[in-house]
């Protein structure tokens, strides 16, 4: 039930959720819920805890539980709903719940979203070896200069980024070049830049993916450039594939402005991989 007052805060920090909430803490506040007790908590939008069949908002349930466990309400904002540990869907599943996606094709994003780094990056390297294998290009682009074929038309996709700020007419210009492999123009290359384009938020995300996308000068650049995007994309909302996918897409552009100096996570790409803790073991 929404519509009541928002309750007064405790301190003007976040509070993170109490310890001490157990299972039959949750139990109790799903039977309240059930009843109609009033509460904060909008309707589940990712999530949902199922109890008995029946489904409820996990940051409700949490809030409630949290509330029967040590007297104090919280409010929306005091806690995540994450699947992190601190957590609400992470203490639920913890207690023996089931937290399960509204949307079953948002399951396997937002849990690839909440891999650590490298283990996206070893994920993802999986997945495109498997795109790779199926479109028969393992044997493509062994020579440099199949990847040099694509130079011209890179930087002119990045001088029009700069000039004009579409980071959506950047991603399909990369989509359309002369002699790229097959499989780096579908699947988690493709998605990664024009989910960028499409929601990011952050006024200076063309600028950032520029710099990014342009060949670095050495490889302390290379890590600069790795992080900024690998930070722009942690902002952006459900953001498939996660930060963690930044090295490999900016490398792999690099790759086609200079093989010889870039070669696609090679030696060369390698250190800065593992400098920012996202390198392949």
């Amino acid at each position: 039930m929404r519509g009541i007052p928002w309750p007064p805060r405790q301190s003007e920090e976040s509070l993170p959720i109490p310890p001490g909430i157990t299972r039959d803490h949750i139990l109790r506040a799903v039977e309240e819920l059930s009843r109609g007790r009033a509460h904060y908590f909008g309707e589940a939008t990712k999530y949902e805890l199922v109890v008995d069949g029946r489904a409820y908002s996990p940051k409700a349930v949490v809030g409630v539980a949290a509330e029967l466990a040590t007297g104090v309400a919280l409010r929306p904002g005091d806690f995540s709903g994450g699947n992190q540990p601190g957590q609400a869907n992470h203490l639920l599943r913890s207690l023996g719940f089931e937290v399960r996606s509204k949307d079953a094709g948002a399951t396997s994003r937002e849990e690839r979203n909440q891999l650590d780094d490298s283990a996206l990056v070893g994920a993802t390297l999986d997945s495109l070896v498997e795109e790779a294998i199926a479109a028969g290009a393992l044997k493509s682009h062994s020579d440099p200069d199949d990847w040099s074929a694509n130079a011209e038309a890179v930087g002119d996709a990045l001088e029009n980024l700069e000039r004009t700020g579409d980071v959506a007419g950047f991603s399909a210009a990369l989509g359309a070049l002369p002699n790229a492999p097959e499989w780096s123009n579908v699947g988690a290359h493709r998605t990664f830049i024009s989910t960028i384009g499409e929601r990011s938020t952050d006024p200076d995300a063309a600028r950032v993916v520029a710099d990014a996308y342009s060949l670095p000068e050495d490889q302390d650049d290379a890590d600069r450039k790795i992080d900024a995007l690998m930070e722009l994309a942690g902002a952006v909302d459900r953001l498939y594939p996660g930060p963690g996918f930044a090295p490999l897409a900016v490398s792999l552009i690099w790759c086609m402005l200079d093989p010889r100096q870039w070669p696609w996570l090679s030696a060369s790409a390698e250190p800065a991989l593992h400098i920012l803790r996202v390198g392949v073991p």
